[in-house]
């Protein structure tokens, strides 16, 4: 274990001295994400490292392979969308990340598993969750409180029978006569 944790600290190192890498002319125009993008362009002084221009990716920024792809304590990150995933999980080398688009309920019993198991969590705690549900609830009760109540459904008139609309058609004709 030594010397992954010597390797984590040259990737925290490495990572220190590391520039922000930015798309070309990204901090002039405010309609571009600051993002990577290789710069192509012919006369790029960006693509030719003119000196004062923003740095580009290159090899020597990367961590070392060992330590590739692990967090901070030298745990690899898998994903997880189901409780069922948990069981391929090593708690002393794995840490459990929820998939994106994974539902509350879903989410409490991951949870509930990983604390089983003694399985750390990256990406949420109970706290943040209880936090999304009281907030789910105050938006549900707001949207019931801002929607207006029903207007009660007019009345519906009686099907008129035969007899009752020849009456009336005669009066419209004895009206035109007049």
């Amino acid at each position: 274990m030594k010397m992954i944790d010597k390797l984590l600290e040259t990737r925290k190192r490495i990572k220190s001295r590391k520039p922000d890498f930015i798309m070309q002319d990204q901090h002039k125009r405010k309609e571009l994400k600051k993002r990577w993008r290789k710069p192509k362009g012919m006369h790029s002084k960006m693509r030719m490292r003119i000196k004062g221009k923003p740095k580009s990716v290159e090899i020597g920024y990367s961590s070392p392979r060992l330590v590739k792809h692990l967090d901070r304590k030298g745990r690899r990150r898998i994903l997880i969308g189901r409780p069922e995933d948990l069981t391929k999980l090593d708690k002393n080398k794995d840490a459990a990340m929820i998939k994106h688009g994974v539902g509350i309920r879903k989410k409490i019993e991951i949870l509930k598993a990983a604390a089983e198991k003694g399985i750390t969590v990256i990406n949420l705690t109970e706290e943040k969750l209880n936090r999304k549900i009281e907030l789910k609830k105050k938006d549900k009760q707001a949207a019931k409180e801002k929607e207006p109540a029903p207007s009660p459904a007019p009345e519906k008139k009686e099907a008129k029978t035969e007899e009752e609309e020849k009456k009336e058609k005669d009066k419209i004709l004895t009206k035109r006569e007049i």
